[in-house]
């Protein structure tokens, strides 16, 4: 089950980040990060705690994995830069696995995936590849978030901000805008953590690119000496918009 936060239904944002952002509500503290379900594919994703076991499951005796070694062993379908070692299950059932490796320092992204369809009593390659784990939602789209890259880096005394907010789904082009939801944040003694949500589009669309939505962001208390991260996707991450 994809985890269903408690977003308040309130609240607007601005479609032009140039402007003045309106002011989202400030909800009561969100999830434990140890609870909160990511995925590359889609349900029923993985909670952080995979991570705190060896990843060895291209080691397991099942058809599943000796079809992921066989992958491996011959960087098929484009996949060589997969690591051979150090894989995870993240979920199987009579029709499908699916399983993710960290990929090495400095990769485009963190992670690599692949999934394996039944076939009879045999199981062969049906999708992977790198990918940034996003947050999975119920009946929500996901959205990641930056902050303002010409404004002053938020500091111990933080209690307000501005995000700018870009959901994860196909919309034409068009921005966020009053779709977004207010944030779900979550305190922790070394970081807080801010989720975006969004209603989805609307309609038969295509996939581009599309500028952010401005928000204000109202903290609970002061930033402190934590880090202000961007849990919508796993690893949470700085939300440090990409130089081009």
């Amino acid at each position: 089950m994809a985890i269903a936060f408690a977003f308040a239904l309130v609240g607007c944002a601005n479609t032009d980040p140039s402007n003045a952002a309106v002011p989202t509500a400030t909800p009561s503290n969100g999830p434990d990060p140890a609870t909160i379900r990511y995925s590359c594919v889609g349900p029923p994703g993985f909670l952080p705690t995979l991570f705190d076991r060896p990843g060895k499951a291209e080691l397991e005796d099942h058809p599943s994995a000796a079809a992921l070694r066989v992958l491996i062993e011959e960087g098929s379908f484009g996949l060589g830069f997969l690591p051979d070692a150090g894989w995870w299950l993240v979920n199987r059932n009579e029709r499908e696995a699916q399983y993710i490796a960290r990929l090495p320092d400095g990769s485009e992204l963190p992670f690599g995936h692949v999934t394996m369809h039944a076939k009879g009593a045999s199981w062969a390659f049906a999708g992977g590849g790198h990918c940034r784990p996003d947050i999975l939602l119920e009946r929500l789209m996901p959205a990641t978030w930056t902050l303002e890259p010409n404004k002053p880096a938020p500091d111990r005394s933080t209690l307000e901000f501005t995000a700018l907010v870009t959901d994860t789904g196909c919309t034409g082009g068009e921005p966020v805008g009053p779709r977004l939801l207010p944030p779900s944040i979550t305190y922790t003694s070394d970081a807080v953590l801010v989720v975006f949500a969004a209603r989805p589009f609307q309609g038969i669309t295509t996939c581009q690119g599309k500028p952010p939505t401005a928000a204000v962001v109202r903290l609970r208390e002061p930033l402190g000496d934590r880090r202000l991260l961007d849990a919508g996707v796993y690893p949470p991450a700085d939300p440090i918009a990409p130089e081009f």
